[in-house]
């Protein structure tokens, strides 16, 4: 797999699948980031994810199930009623998020946009108006392939299931394979 940048791919990524993942602020301390400069490896991006999914301190915001819920709304809503990408597949983690979608406008005005949004509901919710929500910066992958595209999403879809948040993708409710396993069963 390439390599995971901080800063955005930029208006080039429109139309081409990318991987996204988003952390909650002061989520991951200081020693732990990855250097920008780094190119940080699939290696040390999983090294980083793991470390995130088993986080039982700092802030775990996303575990509540209505900060959660309007997670999964708004990130719906701005693939599907506003068209600003494709979303392809999603999970919410206690403290960070994982996106795979084709965006379809520039990305950087895209993910500046839509963790705003999110990070304002989130505080209201929360009733912390005004506090940082998001790390300010982003983990992302410009997929490569079908077969890269394909394992990505495996990836996002069962990141609940090692760390015993669920027994299977489909039983976690703030996750795409949810999603498609009510489609199934409808």
């Amino acid at each position: 797999m390439g390599y995971f940048r901080f800063r955005p791919p930029g208006p080039s990524a429109a139309g081409q699948p990318v991987f996204l993942t988003w952390i909650l602020h002061e989520s991951v301390p200081d020693e732990r980031l990855i250097a920008p400069a780094a190119a940080p490896s699939w290696e040390a991006f999983a090294s980083a994810d793991r470390f995130l999914d088993e986080a039982r301190t700092g802030p775990l915001y996303l575990r509540q199930r209505e900060v959660a819920a309007m997670v999964v709304e708004t990130a719906r809503a701005y693939g599907s009623a506003l068209r600003q990408y494709d979303l392809h597949s999603f999970v919410v983690m206690p403290n960070h998020i994982h996106l795979l979608l084709t965006p379809l406008v520039d990305l950087t005005k895209l993910t500046q946009i839509v963790k705003s949004v999110i990070a304002r509901r989130a505080n209201e919710l929360l009733d912390q108006s005004g506090s940082p929500f998001w790390d300010e910066e982003n983990w992302e992958h410009l997929v490569g392939d079908s077969h890269e595209f394909g394992r990505i999403r495996q990836y996002i879809e069962r990141n609940p299931v090692p760390v015993g948040m669920a027994r299977e993708a489909a039983d976690y409710p703030y996750s795409s394979a949810a999603r498609e396993k009510l489609a199934q069963s409808a």
